[in-house]
């Protein structure tokens, strides 16, 4: 799931946006609506993946956010002037946006910005992830290794891990951060609740143009659908995996 925020002072401008971001299955963190009200916010909390920014604000331009903060994100500026668009592929821009925001545009944007991450994932390859994992089951402890684990999956805002032997064991950390201890040439996250591994996959089905649904093993007791915005990076992930 792709986590972003706007930074927008017009209230209708900003709430378009986010209606357009979550047709897409985009997760829209918070609306920011200022300069001064950006910088505190992005001092105090993690860093969304993708930030849409107005530039023209009530207190300044959105620049002098970008100018004063090292941030990672992925910046997609939405204006209604063009004569800024050199000065914003200045600050960590990837796609800029005029006014009024039309869906082709916006696809077009957050396809670019998928590419990058593509390339990032690839990037990531080289690191070292965790093979076996310390696991807590009642009073004891256990070693799970990682070609046990089917997926994980968060539930009522609990983490657990599932087996292939379809054995179900509760993560003392969030799914996001266990995600991060994944080899991503073997697993993928599919939508918000849910990361598998390429094995566990035992068939897809398109249940509509938008919508992939899967089936795993072991067997869960509910439909399993592969985010909207997950789709053709998922596409991809099958095309390149390798074990």
């Amino acid at each position: 799931m792709i986590k972003c925020i706007v930074i927008e002072d017009e209230k209708r401008t900003a709430n378009y946006l986010c209606k357009l971001l979550l047709d897409r299955e985009l997760e829209v963190v918070n609306i920011l609506t200022s300069v001064e009200e950006s910088l505190l916010w992005l001092a105090q909390n993690e860093a969304p993946d993708l930030i849409f920014s107005d530039i023209e604000l009530g207190d300044g331009k959105s620049f002098d956010i970008f100018n004063q903060l090292v941030i990672d994100s992925k910046i997609i500026f939405v204006t209604a002037y063009d004569q800024y668009s050199i000065e914003a592929f200045k600050h960590n821009s990837i796609h800029y946006l005029l006014k009024p925001i039309k869906g082709q545009d916006l696809d077009q944007a957050i396809e670019k910005y998928q590419k990058l991450s593509s390339v990032n994932q690839v990037q990531k390859l080289q690191k070292n992830y965790k093979n076996v994992f310390l696991i807590k089951s009642g009073h004891q402890l256990k070693t799970i290794r990682i070609q046990e684990v089917a997926f994980v999956f968060s539930e009522l805002k609990t983490t657990f891990i599932r087996t292939n032997k379809g054995e179900k064991y509760f993560l003392d950390q969030s799914l996001e951060n266990f995600g991060k201890e994944l080899n991503p040439r073997l697993f993928f996250q599919i939508n918000r609740q849910m990361i598998i591994h390429f094995n566990a996959i035992s068939e897809m089905t398109y249940y509509s143009s938008t919508k992939l649904k899967i089936a795993l093993n072991p067997p869960v007791d509910k439909e399993i659908f592969v985010s909207r915005d997950r789709i053709k990076p998922f596409k991809e992930w099958l095309k390149n995996y390798t074990d």
